[in-house]
């Protein structure tokens, strides 16, 4: 039998916005993350099967900065990989703030968001990693 539809919460954190299901606290967390261009809506398709499946996890859909509903940075400058990446743990750390202890976190970047979740995954500890057809994951000399 499929559980029944976790409700999805819209908030900002850090000036990135996300989505959060609102499933069991305990559950690990799925942090999502959009190739470019994207945004969090990439993955509604991906998050309804979750839910429907009944599988034991939260999910967290991001658009990064400059990204679906997401402002760019202040500067107009382009962001960085470490930049996501830290945009995407002030995401996780907005959504897990009142767990304790938190929620282990799983990572999926598709795309280039596959470059972001690598880098956020060497800047913590995660409970795992998935690449979804990333692109080369050697930088190209424009982002360096």
């Amino acid at each position: 039998m499929a559980a029944a539809a976790a409700a999805v919460v819209r908030r900002t954190a850090c000036g990135v916005r996300y989505s959060l299901s609102d499933g069991a606290t305990s559950s690990p967390l799925l942090a999502l993350v959009h190739g470019a261009p994207g945004s969090s809506r990439d993955f509604r398709h991906l998050t309804d099967a979750i839910e429907r499946l009944g599988a034991p996890l939260r999910t967290l859909s991001v658009d990064l900065p400059g990204h679906g509903e997401s402002p760019p940075f202040p500067d107009g400058r382009e962001p960085t990989q470490p930049e996501m990446a830290s945009a995407l743990w002030r995401a996780v750390e907005a959504a897990t703030a009142d767990l304790s202890p938190p929620p282990p976190v799983l990572l999926l970047g598709h795309s280039i968001g596959g470059h972001t979740v690598l880098s956020a995954a060497a800047r913590r500890p995660v409970a795992g990693v998935v690449l979804l057809a990333p692109v080369n994951v050697t930088p190209h000399r424009a982002l360096l």
